[in-house]
């Protein structure tokens, strides 16, 4: 394969608008990455071609990604080589390729470890570039908590201050999943390089740190030269 980012997360910091009005759209690259079933709202969604993606077009590969992230008895051999003749298959790799999951780092409940997920990307893309894109811990930790306030599966709400006292007693859950430095020094072990993008820090995402002279077409090289406001993304 060429060139692949790997979009690892995290969740709730713009990875919608990421997949749908960044990686999608860049000229002379293929998305096989998710497709969020609801559009956020904004001008840079709103002709979002939903059809014309391998997630869409695919549910062999939606599957396969899905035992990837979420099935524990998922066996490295054979579905990594499942997963790479498919894709040689089904798409042009000669072009940069460009995977973006936001579950890779989540904590949820039913999730797989986070470093279980990230052994079995590099399996499958040994050679790839990570790209973690940050925001305000707190702010991002409360958003998690509103997206599901409970602790564990027990049904009953409970205070922001329970949970987040839950979450510091339960190794491997939200408070470890979002411990940026760690898991950036991790994908590096891994991959021996990482870009980090925090959403409240830098004025742009940096598409370009990655993609610079990978492109094809002139244009797609241009595009990729450029730096995507974060105005866009939030």
């Amino acid at each position: 394969m060429n060139r692949v980012l790997l979009h690892l997360g995290w969740p709730k910091c713009a990875s919608s608008s990421l997949q749908i009005g960044v990686f999608s759209r860049i000229p002379g690259v293929q998305y096989i990455g998710l497709v969020p079933s609801v559009s956020p709202a904004g001008p840079l969604v709103h002709d979002f071609p939903v059809t014309s993606f391998l997630w869409n077009k695919s549910p062999h590969w939606r599957n396969l990604v899905s035992r990837m992230l979420f099935d524990e008895n998922w066996n490295s051999d054979p579905e990594v080589s499942i997963i790479q003749n498919f894709l040689a298959e089904s798409i042009d790799t000669s072009k940069p390729l460009v995977f973006s999951h936001e579950e890779v780092l989540s904590a949820r409940a039913w999730s797989l470890p986070i470093l279980t997920k990230i052994q079995r990307l590099h399996l499958v893309f040994p050679n790839a570039s990570p790209l973690l894109v940050t925001r305000d811990r707190e702010g991002l930790l409360k958003s998690l908590y509103r997206d599901h306030p409970f602790i564990g599966d027990t049904g009953r709400p409970v205070s922001f201050d329970d949970w987040f006292q839950a979450q510091l007693n339960s190794p491997g859950r939200h408070v470890d999943a979002t411990d940026f430095g760690k898991w950036a020094e991790i994908c590096r072990e891994y991959w021996h390089t990482c870009v980090v993008a925090d959403l409240d820090q830098e004025p742009a995402i940096p598409i370009a740190r990655w993609a610079r002279g990978s492109a094809e077409q002139e244009e797609g090289a241009r595009i990729l030269d450029q730096h995507i406001p974060v105005g866009q993304l939030t």
